[in-house]
This record gives structure tokens, sequence and C-alpha cells, in this order.
């Protein structure tokens, strides 16, 4: 709604309706037979005017069906009332909206046409001087065309100075952090040259006034020595405090980055830990957004983008998610070439994975992924609706999913699942640790939560122990499953636990199968599912997932 709103509120829009507004008023002056049919033609090309408005401009597709009805609409309107002028206003409207759409060497001959059709329809109806009142009205369509024409060039300016400020802004943040470390380098060598060596040398000179005889009694001499000993190892911490340099703050670089671009709006996760003191991989990481954020507004008209950065396993993961869609194939001259070379230069490695029309991509690694270990990909599907289609007409053992997706996404996908009756194990994918979207996909009934970072074994893994009925919930911390249970599912179970039970509860919450547990805790793996039945049963749940979040909800573990 809100983008609704934002796009229909344009200028170029605002004029358009207060024209529409004083063409309705001049239909008064139409002969009585001609007003109704003269009102629905004009609130047709308003409705159309205004769905035009709405819609986003990298649906060409769409906004140009809609040019052409409201092309047919405007002409139509004339032939209705050739003798009123206002009417032909319609088609400068059309104009502008044509030349805001189209490139110059579209909407320009589209305009001619509709001009010559204009021009059929006066002479038609037995003007003089048909061809005058036609260069008139082109004349008013050339103004209209020309004011947005280089309205639009001004936005594509301001967007390219947006760029570039966001490019200087970020080379600044560079460059200062840079000249602070340099100068914390500079004082710590020089406390470390002057300071340092100075009171060393006292160091040793009240060491050896205190292996004097005649001094060895005096208690000054012995302070003086333990003080200057304290001040050296005060210094040192000093020193090497000031050359552990604590590197680019990443969090105010990247919001830097992004605060002169309007859109996409960018939302930021840093882990607290990420430290990135390398001024190269740093410099690497802000061009790589920038570059995301410019592909993301100029390629995909997206609103918003998602950024987390964190470590893992001694690595700097950059996750980079938004919510466009492409227009068109996805190139590897979208700026994705230059984040090669650049990730390549810090041995690096990109892994390209984005949503709506590129989702194909996707796939296909996670199916060469899948393949690789020995897993039949039975049918693979764009979105949520796709999915439910195509499970209508074939089963499966487990279905892969992505939590977001453009129209019904993973989540609602596996509620109309489970509501139609279907059962299949549902493992959901998603790009960021999210508590609150894995609390809703155990909500409706997920048996399993991945990141999509997983490593291919790891995914094997996953999707073998969805589908012998396990769970997956090692994403998840305890404290957002307590805070978001316990106003709807704090009822006692029936029966205290042992100590085993308790056990094998712990286990399942870290994700562990039967055969695991079995192995853990040496017993037979029909003991185990003997143990986890009678958990089940005592905690009134129907399976292992909520099991598992209701005994930590009741803090059984």
């Amino acid at each position: 709604m809100r983008e609704f709103l934002r796009n229909l509120l344009q200028p170029l829009n605002l004029a358009g309706f207060f024209t529409i507004a004083g063409v309705a008023l001049s239909l008064r002056f139409t002969a009585r037979e001609v007003t109704v049919p003269a009102t629905l033609c004009l609130v047709a090309f308003a409705a159309l005017f205004t769905v035009l408005g709405a819609t986003a401009e990298h649906r060409k597709r769409v906004r140009s069906v809609l040019l052409v009805l409201m092309a047919g609409a405007a002409l139509f309107q004339i032939s209705l009332a050739p003798d009123l002028g206002t009417a032909q206003i319609l088609l400068v409207i059309w104009v502008a909206c044509a030349f805001s759409t189209w490139p110059v060497g579209i909407a320009i001959p589209a305009a001619l046409l509709a001009d010559a059709v204009f021009y059929l329809l006066v002479r038609d109806a037995g003007f003089r001087s048909p061809l005058t009142m036609v260069m008139i009205n082109m004349g008013f369509q050339a103004l209209a065309a020309l004011c947005v024409y280089y309205a639009v060039r001004a936005e594509s300016s301001r967007d390219q100075l947006a760029l570039v400020n966001a490019d200087l802004l970020a080379t600044r943040a560079l460059l200062a952090d840079s000249a602070r470390d340099a100068e914390r380098l500079r004082v710590a060598r020089e406390l470390h040259d002057v300071a340092g060596h100075k009171l060393t040398a006292m160091k040793l000179n009240l060491r050896a006034l205190a292996a004097d005889p005649a001094l060895a009694d005096r208690s000054e001499v012995l302070i003086a020595a333990q003080l200057s000993s304290e001040l050296l190892e005060d210094i040192r911490n000093v020193v090497q405090a000031l050359r552990d340099a604590r590197g680019l703050d990443m969090q105010t670089a990247l919001r830097a980055l992004a605060a002169p671009m309007p859109r996409p709006v960018l939302r930021l996760a840093v882990a607290e830990q990420v430290h990135v003191a390398d001024p190269v991989i740093a410099e690497t990481i802000l061009r790589i957004v920038q570059e995301a954020m410019t592909n993301a507004a100029r390629h995909a008209d997206a609103d918003t983008l998602s950024v987390s950065l964190r470590h893992d396993r001694g690595r700097i993961l950059l996750d980079i998610e938004d919510d466009g869609r492409l227009r068109g194939a996805l190139r590897e001259g979208n700026g994705l070439a230059g984040m090669r070379e650049r990730v390549a230069a810090v041995e690096g490695n990109l892994v390209i994975g984005a949503l709506a029309d590129d989702q194909a991509l996707v796939r296909a690694g996670l199916r060469a992924l899948l393949q690789q270990q020995g897993i039949v990909v039975a049918l693979e599907a764009e979105d949520g609706a796709d999915l439910l289609e195509q499970l209508a007409g074939q089963a499966v053992d487990v279905v892969l999913s992505d939590i977001r997706m453009p129209g019904t996404d993973g989540i609602e996908a596996l509620l109309q699942l489970r509501d139609r009756g279907d059962r299949t194990p549902v493992l959901l994918l998603t790009t960021f640790d999210d508590s609150d979207l894995l609390l809703r996909a155990t909500d409706a009934g997920a048996q399993g939560f991945l990141l999509k970072d997983a490593a291919p074994e790891d995914l094997r893994d996953a999707i073998a122990r969805v589908a012998a009925g396990e769970t997956l919930l090692q994403p998840v911390s305890t404290d957002p499953v307590r805070a978001r249970f316990r106003f709807h599912d704090e009822t006692a179970p029936s029966d205290t636990f042992s100590e085993r039970e308790v056990a094998i509860l712990r286990l399942l919450a870290g994700g562990y199968s039967n055969k695991e547990i079995a192995r853990s805790l040496f017993l037979a793996e029909g003991t185990v599912k003997n143990y986890v039945s009678t958990i089940l049963d005592k905690l009134g749940t129907r399976d292992r997932t909520r099991a598992v979040l209701k005994s930590i909800t009741l803090r059984i573990i």
C-alpha cells in the first residue's frame, strides 16, 4: 500500500488528475445524448491513468498495455465530443505518460500515430481547419513531452550523484579510519621509543641503587623501584592497546554509504564481534554492498536491502538480500563480475542467491549440490503457489523451500499444504538467522530450518533427518522461544521426566537423530524410539519439533 501511494502521488500523476477533473467539468457543455458515454469514457481513462501511476516502472509490459488502452479511451472521447477542446487535453496527458514509460524512439512514433487518428476524427467531424487544431495540440504535447523527458533525466542524474556521493562517503570513512590508525601507531611508537626506554633505564638504575648496601634499607629507593616497574607495565599496556587497531566501524561506514540513496532502504545486521582491521577487506565489503545497492535499485527496483555481516569459523560472512524483481535474465555484467574480482582479490568466494526472477539460479545450484549428495530432485517450483500446484499431482519425500519468496512465501505455502492434509516433511531455508521466522515456521508445521550457507553435507544430513521424521532446530536460541510460546502453550506435562528422558530431550533439541542419540547414550535405537514416544505423550505434543519447543518453554531443558 505504501508503494502504491508513493507511485500514485508523483507530481506527474497529480497534474494529470487535476487535468482530468477539468475535462470532467467541461462535459456539462456537451450534447445530452453523448454526456453519459463521454462520462463513462472519461472514467475509464481516469481509472487506467490511476493504475498506470501506481504501477512500478520496471513493469514495462503492463504499463505499455495500459498506455494503449488509454490512447483508445482518449481518442474515443474526442470522437464523442470533437467540438469540445478540453477532450483533446487527454492526449496531452497520454503523451506525457508515454514519454515517461517508453524510449523516445517508441514514444514519438506512437504520439504521431495518435495525432494522425486525431486529425481524421476532427476532419470527419466537419472542422474547417483540422490541421491547425492538430498542430496546436501537438505543441502542447511537445511541451509536456519535453518536461517529462528532462524530469526523467534530472531524476537519473540525481541518482547518479547519490551514487557518487555514497562512493565519496565510503572513501572518506576508509581514509578517516586509516588516518586514525596511523596516528595511534605513531603515538604507540613514541611512547615505546621515548617513555619506555627512559623508564627502563630508570628501573635498572634504581635496581642498582637498591643493591648498594648503604641504600638497601632506604624505603624510598624500594618504593621508587616498585613505582617505576608499575609505570613501565602500564605504558606497555597502553602501547599494546594503541597498536591493537579495532579497524573500520563497519556499522557506521555502511550506514554512511547508504545514507545518500533514497532507495533501497538498508536493513543492517552487523555482529558485535565483527571488526575488520584490514583496510583492503574493509574496502571490499563496502564496495560489494555499494554495488549491491546500485544493482537492487537500478535493475530490480527494490525497496529494501538486508545486509548481514558476521564471523563464522574464522571467515567473514557477508549476506545481502533484496526484495526487488529482476528485469529479464541475470547477467554477469550487472556488477557481478566486479564483485567476483574484488572477492577473489582477498581470497574470498562469491555466492549469488537472489529472489523472484532469478530464483532459477538458486534452484540450479541447490539441484547440483543435492545430486552430488545422491538426492533426486523430483520437481522444482518458482514460488509457493507453483509448489502447491505441483505437489497436488506428485508426492515427494521432503520439500526444500525458501522462506522468503514473492507472492506466496514458504510459510504460507506450508500452511496451505497442512490445511489440505498433506504431511510431507518441509525443510525451510533462509539467509538470515531469524528466530521469529523459525517460530512462525514451526507454528505452521515445519520439521526443519536451515541457513542457506550450510555446507553441502549439512544440507544432505538435514534432508535425511527430516525425511526420517527428525527435527532440525539448531539455528534458534532458547530465549526467543520461551518469550514466544509461554503465552499459549504452558500446559504442564502429564508426568515428571526421568534423567534419561531429559537427556534425550536435550539431544533432540540439538538436532540429533535416533541413531545418534542411541550411540551417545549407549542405547538401542528401538529403545530411543520408545523413549521419544513416551516423551511426546507426556508433553501432549504430536511431533518432535513441538516437544522440543514446549520443553524449552517449560524449562525442562
